[in-house]
């Protein structure tokens, strides 16, 4: 057509072919149809909802034409809510809930001005009862724990409302409480004392207060020892592990305060430690390692709770223990499974680092800690075996030999 050479008639013809094609193609606000068929109503999916205050809820639009086709114009119409203090819609049609209560979810085509049949309706949840964990918490002064608050509501649902919540300290002087946009529910402890923190509830009906919880927080004031967990350990040359300071306070009450502590190894060359307490084995060899706390110059080394880590080379052997066993039908043994490392000649328990068979088990069943049951009269012998380098007791002849009668 755009080819024909006539006079006007054949520019109006080319406009009209033009406005068509614009029409099918979609453009502007409203859904893509064909030419003469218009949107005749809308209906929103769900028709019902019921939300706790925070909880989101997506809603569908699906336009019917009057084609009888149907289509999802959801992202195309402008959506609103009744009541926006129960709960709020955006553009995308999905609500988010504010308070108690109900609203109509609506949705209007902008180009037809067509709206849905029936608005959909949500119910936002009442709160029914109110709870904050921990319940109980032990602090030190200048350092913080964040509290959070759980709502119970009519509905069944159990939705995080720290944010909801009023946050208050019983005494600031001992521990405060955030109550803003970042901190809700965050105590930081001041001074020696226990404190009262509580979360009064602002998410009701209309905003009103149903409820309340109640949290205690004490703040330890007097640091008396540091001690160093584990205790003891083992590692390979190239392992690393995390160690944990304790700090005990007045009422042998025990935190932890690995954050607050300066940590050191007697033996750098043997294992080295960095300042959140990861220890990694470079050498065979052993290290003492220790922790100070910073704020007192308490260390776990005047304390008596230094940890000690050997540093071992490659797994030479492995052995059960006992050796022998015998039992009756229905009895059970628990087994252990020894190493023995390069460049240390003690034995050490990895019972529970092992893979554990039987080689019988209609005999013996052995669990993967090592407890060895009779279930039938015989013989069978358990094993282990390491699942890093493959190694069995059976290969350095060390399995246990179970008699069952």
């Amino acid at each position: 057509m755009l080819t024909h050479s006539g006079g006007a008639g054949s520019r109006v013809r080319f406009v009209v072919v033009l406005a068509a094609a614009t029409f099918v193609l979609g453009v502007g606000a409203g859904p893509a149809m064909a030419s003469g068929v218009h949107l005749t109503s809308i209906a929103i999916t769900p028709t019902t909802a019921s939300l706790a205050p925070s909880q989101t809820q997506a809603f569908q639009a699906i336009g019917t034409f009057s084609d009888h086709s149907t289509q999802d114009i959801t992202s195309s119409v402008q959506w609103s809510s009744k009541v926006p203090a129960v709960a709020t819609i955006n553009s995308a049609g999905v609500a988010t809930a504010v308070s108690s209560g109900e609203t109509d979810i609506n949705a209007m085509d902008p180009t037809t001005r067509v709206t849905s049949r029936s608005p959909a309706k949500l119910t936002v949840a009442t709160l029914k009862s109110l709870t904050i964990s921990p319940s109980s918490g032990d602090i030190r002064g200048g350092e913080s724990l964040a509290l959070k608050a759980q709502g119970s509501f009519d509905n069944g649902a159990t939705v995080d409302v720290t944010q909801l919540a009023q946050w208050t300290s019983a005494s600031p002087a001992i521990a405060t409480v955030g109550d803003g946009t970042s901190d809700k529910g965050v105590t930081t402890g001041v001074s020696a004392g226990t404190a009262t923190i509580t979360a009064t509830d602002k998410v009701g009906g209309n905003h009103s207060t149903c409820c309340s919880a109640m949290a205690t927080v004490t703040v330890l004031e007097h640091l008396s020892a540091v001690t160093v967990s584990p205790a003891k350990h083992l590692l390979q040359v190239g392992q690393s592990t995390h160690y944990q300071a304790l700090g005990t306070f007045e009422n042998n009450t025990k935190i932890d305060i690995t954050a607050d502590v300066t940590w050191a190894s007697s033996n750098p060359s043997v294992a080295s430690i960095d300042t959140t307490g990861r220890a990694k084995a470079l050498a065979i060899g052993s290290a003492s390692i220790s922790a100070t706390d910073k704020a007192t110059g308490v260390s776990s080394t005047s304390s008596g709770g230094n940890g000690t880590l050997t540093v071992v080379g490659a797994l030479t052997s492995l052995q059960v223990t006992p050796t022998t066993v015998s039992r009756p039908i229905g009895q059970t043994k628990s087994l252990k499974a020894l190493a023995t490392y390069q460049g240390n000649s003690s034995t050490f328990n990895v019972s529970s680092k092992v893979i554990w068979s039987s080689s019988n088990t209609a005999v013996v069943t052995v669990t993967t800690k090592g407890a060895a049951t009779c279930v039938g009269a015989g013989t069978a012998t358990v094993s282990v075996k390491d699942p890093k380098t493959g190694l069995t007791s059976t290969a350095t002849g060390g399995d246990s030999t179970i008699t069952c009668h």
